[in-house]
Formats: structure tokens, sequence, C-alpha cells
């Protein structure tokens, strides 16, 4: 009877239980996992991002997003700068809805693209989109303000199938 007594002990050396701030990271990561919840994090982000740019003085028919296109940015917006000239001002945007204090991953084709057009590449982080008061950060040139910062992590997605597993297929034939 002792022996499972100290194993527990022993385990919760190597896994203490986690703090509250933890337990909130942990549910932040949960809704990251979660694709339904991600996606409509994004869309709510999207949704916040085009309103903050018709307040820019974009017009609304020149947003447009793009994010199933795979260009690398979510949203083109355009409108003219000046008259005269007919100067146009370009923003491609990569958009992230987060909850506040989530980080922020950029794809390689992301990241890509913000140094490829840098003048033109923004990246808008809307802290907390689904809530009743979200915030918009908007970063211009992100490659060149963030790269101090960035950190690359490399990860594979992929299916484990057990050899027993395989064993049990060809044995029964399937």
């Amino acid at each position: 009877m002792g022996a499972p007594r100290q194993r527990a002990r022993e385990d919760s050396k190597f896994h203490p239980k986690p703090t509250l701030i933890e337990k909130a990271q942990l549910a932040g990561l949960t809704d990251e996992l979660d694709p339904n919840i991600r996606r409509q994090s994004e869309i709510a982000a999207e949704d916040k991002v085009i309103e903050a740019l018709v307040a820019e003085g974009f017009p609304q028919d020149r947003i447009e997003r793009v994010g199933h296109l795979k260009l690398g940015f979510d949203i083109r917006a355009h409108r003219i700068a000046d008259e005269a000239t007919g100067e146009v001002f370009v923003k491609r945007i990569e958009v992230k809805g987060r909850l506040r204090g989530q980080p922020v991953r950029l794809t390689t084709n992301e990241w890509y693209k913000a140094q490829q057009l840098a003048e033109t590449y923004w990246l808008y982080v809307v802290w907390d989109p689904r809530s009743d008061s979200p915030e918009i950060v908007r970063i211009h040139n992100p490659a060149a303000k963030l790269d101090h910062a960035k950190r690359e992590t490399v990860a594979a997605r992929f299916y484990e199938i057990p050899a027993d597993a395989i064993v049990s297929a060809v044995e029964s034939g399937m």
C-alpha cells in the first residue's frame, strides 16, 4: 500500500499543480487548438480590422478578404493617396485574433511575405476579438520591427500507428 502513495508523492515533485495563471494559459491554448474557436476568433478579428480600415478612410469596396488565396496576408486594402498624381496607398494585412497575452504565430509564408512586401505589409493583432472590448494593435513592416523577437518553431503533423495495430491488421487480412 505504501508504494502507490510514494509514487504519487514522487509524481507530484515532477508534475506540480498548475497555478491560476498556468490554468488560464492552458485554457487559452485549448482555445487556440480548437479549430472552431480559432476560426471564430480569426473571423471576429478580421471584422474588427475591416471596421478599423473604413475608419482610416479606406472605401469598403476597396477592402478585400484574401486569406483563402494563401498569399501570405488576410486583407488587402487600397485607396487613392494623392488625387493629383494618382498615387495609391496599399495595405496588405495579416490579421491575428488572440486572447490577450497569447503569442502570435506567423507561418513561414506570412513571414516571407512580410519581408518581401516590407513597406506595404502590416500585422494587425486583435486582442480578445470575441470580447466586448477587443483591442487592435497595428505593426507596420513587422519583419523589420519584430525580427529581433521572432523565434522559429519547427513543427510537424503526423499520424503514429502502433506496431501491434499493423500486425493485427495484417493478421486479420484487412
